[in-house]
């Protein structure tokens, strides 16, 4: 007598090992292609993604391709660099308006140390100095240790240094190259990908990941000015000096998977509090608050449901992309988790 699998069963094993066989080959994939093939992947990207920019100037001007692309780069270039300019000015002169006053600083961070210090004296009926010496040999003997791990640092950093540098500049060679013949023959590699065997999957994957990649980077960036233009206000508010600086931080931190707002802001309104200004703390504190809120409105708002995924199930995908590939496998956690849910509902169609 013979084992007979029932059609429901059946489908149960299909809606399981077709997820698993998908992740196993995208673990694969990250682990040992990809960084072998990622120029090309960014070449690729960025052809997608200017190539109707380009088609467009070429039908409605006559401007050739290549030039096209050439226009969209410098044009793309000299709007970063200005931008970035801007930023960078205000950037350099907080850097050096905290560079003048560091001994200033310094002198107020010994002064609370040695207050608390004494304070713990007193109220423990301590011998006067034994807890500001102890604290002044675990500083001294905590700086030493930092020289000596940033010096061993230096030493073993150097040559993969030089050696990471070359390999960047080679790749980003590559990426231009490759850019430049991806759009010369852009029409001929959509053909070529649309009439392939694997040519309707391949299709769905280019859709899903452009749509997801496209508002997923305009939700980032529009996200990430409001927080920080909001930090710049309420620090200016509380009346920091490095409102600018600490502001841009902020708001590139609450960009970053695992990260926030609060990681900056909070210490700050704690230190604040401590300190005994309390509306400065109540300032910065609200501050968080229009932060978090901020992105806890404009995001699903920008989104929609490009992504199509709960918010728990990307922060999985983004753990386990971290902890088997680093900072970059974040990315690509989130993405595997978002196909995943894609290739299920499909099955479960």
């Amino acid at each position: 007598m013979g084992f007979k699998v029932s059609d429901e069963n059946k489908e149960k094993v299909r809606v399981l090992l077709i997820p698993a066989g998908c992740i196993l080959a995208l673990y694969l994939f990250f682990k040992y292609i990809f960084p072998s093939i990622w120029p090309l992947a960014t070449a690729a990207s960025l052809a997608f993604l200017l190539y109707p920019i380009v088609r467009f100037l070429h039908s409605k001007f006559k401007i050739n391709k290549m030039i096209g692309t050439v226009f969209i780069l410098l044009v793309t270039t000299v709007i970063l660099g200005i931008i970035s300019a801007i930023v960078v000015e205000k950037l350099i002169v907080q850097i050096r308006l905290f560079a003048d006053n560091f001994g200033y600083y310094q002198k107020c961070i010994n002064e609370a140390v040695t207050n608390t210090c004494c304070y713990v004296e007193q109220m423990f009926g301590m011998e006067d100095g034994c807890v500001l010496d102890a604290v002044n040999l675990g500083i001294n003997d905590f700086i030493t240790k930092m020289k000596n791990k940033v010096m061993q640092l230096v030493i073993g950093t150097s040559i993969p240094a030089v050696r990471t540098v070359i390999d960047v500049i080679i790749a980003a060679a590559m990426v231009i190259v490759a850019l430049f013949l991806m759009m010369k023959d852009m029409e001929k590699i959509k053909t070529g990908i649309k009439n392939s065997v694997l040519g309707e999957e391949m299709t769905f994957i280019y859709r899903r990941s452009a749509a997801v990649f496209k508002a997923y980077i305009k939700a980032q960036l529009i996200i990430m000015a409001a927080v920080a233009v909001f930090s710049i206000i309420g620090l200016t508010c509380a009346g920091n000096k490095y409102a600018w600086l600490i502001g841009i931080g902020v708001g590139v931190l609450d960009a970053l998977p695992l990260f926030g707002a609060g990681l900056i802001l909070v210490p700050m309104t704690i230190i604040a509090f401590i300190a005994g200004d309390l509306l400065k703390a109540a300032i910065i504190f609200t501050t968080f608050i229009a932060c978090y809120f901020a992105r806890e409105f404009l995001e699903p708002k920008l989104m929609g449901d490009k992504m199509g995924v709960s918010p728990l199930m990307t922060l999985t995908g983004i753990y386990v992309g971290y902890r088997l590939f680093g900072f970059p496998g974040m990315f690509a956690g989130a993405l595997t988790v978002i196909f995943m849910m894609d290739i299920v509902k499909m099955l479960k169609e």
